[in-house]
């Protein structure tokens, strides 16, 4: 593994508000992005066809793997590259048996070590797991757990669910992947390009 992690981008529920398609596109000519997950949550179901459809355009000439969240039926009927799950490991097998054994499946585990790891047996391509652990006074950075993923497990570990910008170079030793999710969106093309600089 780099010393710096690799690029894990997530799409915005809005797509002309944003300018999604401007930014996107020259975020492709400049940096170099690993895959993009297509987020659901929130989304329409019209609009939510229209970003992948956009997104598939623009990643077309750069071979980007596109993720969908949760979707298994779009998945499929879009071929798109694989799936990230939000909700623990049950759903691993059944995805892995209908997307084919080329898909690329991730999971999203929490905090937790062992759901990570039973993510693993179950034959995900990656895991992610959340930046910080709450407690009931602050939160803390959750290192120990990317530095354990790092040392004893294969498959790629994922940071998700970044609070804020300054932490992006203390996790991005240990995590194979850093995700940006949807808010990086509302900046400037200048401001996206910087923050993803710093992984």
């Amino acid at each position: 593994m780099s010393n710096h992690s690799k690029i894990y981008l997530e799409t915005p529920t809005e797509i002309e508000e944003l300018d999604f398609q401007e930014k996107c596109e020259k975020l492709l000519k400049i940096v170099d992005v690993a895959s993009i997950k297509i987020k659901t949550v929130d989304m329409k179901h019209d609009v939510l066809i229209d970003m992948i459809e956009l997104v598939k355009k623009i990643t077309k000439n750069y071979k980007t793997p596109i993720l969908i969240e949760e979707n298994l039926g779009m998945a499929k009927y879009y071929k798109l590259d694989g799936i990230h799950l939000t909700g623990g490991t049950n759903s691993i097998k059944k995805c892995r048996e209908e997307l084919g054994p080329s898909s690329i499946i991730g999971t999203f585990c929490g905090c937790s070590k062992h759901v990570g790891l039973v993510a693993a047996e179950k034959g995900a391509n990656y895991v992610s797991f959340s930046a910080t652990v709450q407690n009931k006074i602050t939160n803390t950075l959750n290192i120990e757990l990317f530095k354990w993923w790092q040392t004893y497990i294969e498959i790629p570990s994922v940071v998700e669910s970044i609070p804020n910008n300054k932490i992006y170079g203390k996790l991005s030793k240990h995590a194979d992947y850093i995700m940006f999710s949807s808010k990086i969106w509302t900046s400037s093309i200048e401001t996206i390009i910087k923050n993803l600089k710093t992984t």
